[in-house]
């Protein structure tokens, strides 16, 4: 996504689903994340050395984001992002009210605040179970 004079970028954590990895989801603590809001598109990633850059970020276009929504995990806040192919992504920071009114500013929708499931934010490596050969 090309980066435009109007765009904001926020500072935060987050905490995404990612293709291609072991682990379900990618988590990235405070402040090592940053969420980029254009009229066209959100873009979130982390730029640690840690993760290979393939699989550091994310972006969607507008018309890819169902809604957006403040979310309030155990011991976070933030916003959360669910997109048209059935992904919800995480955005903590401890200025969701500034982030919410930049999306709905641009004209995302919004939705009421949700609790995540905490499974669903962590790595489950009993979700990978091994086949069984007979």
């Amino acid at each position: 996504m090309a980066v435009m004079a109007d765009d904001r970028t926020f500072r935060g954590g987050m905490n995404i689903r990612v293709d291609g990895l072991r682990s379900e989801r990618l988590n990235a603590s405070i402040p090592a994340a940053r969420l980029r809001v254009s009229d066209d598109g959100l873009e979130l990633w982390t730029n640690s050395i840690a993760i290979p850059a393939r699989y550091s970020s994310v972006d969607y276009r507008k018309r890819e984001i169902c809604e957006v929504f403040r979310s309030r995990g155990p011991g976070l806040s933030g916003v959360g992002i669910e997109t048209v192919d059935g992904l919800t992504q995480y955005f903590w920071t401890f200025r969701a009210d500034r982030v919410l009114a930049e999306l709905a500013s641009r004209g995302y929708a919004m939705d009421k605040t949700r609790v995540p499931n905490p499974l669903a934010l962590v790595d489950r490596p009993w979700a990978f179970s091994r086949r069984r050969t007979e």
